[in-house]
């Protein structure tokens, strides 16, 4: 992301192409400090993550003891 005039911002994409806008949503979280930062921006605010959530479920396909390797 990069700031490519004054409130214009042009946002590269992962296949190459550029985007060019006049206002970014950030909804990065905790995470928001470093997009701001990426864009150029920087802010009084602090953000930090508050909670943390683990959800662990069984997966169908394992039986315990077994060598079988699953991808990820």
């Amino acid at each position: 992301m990069e700031r490519s005039g004054e409130g214009t911002f042009a946002t590269r994409m992962t296949d190459g192409t550029t985007r060019d806008s006049d206002v970014v949503i950030n909804v990065a979280g905790p995470h928001s400090a470093a997009v701001n930062r990426l864009a150029g921006v920087e802010l009084p605010l602090e953000t930090r993550a508050l909670r943390r959530e683990v959800h662990l479920l069984q997966n169908p396909r394992f039986e315990e003891g077994s060598s079988v390797s699953l991808p990820i």
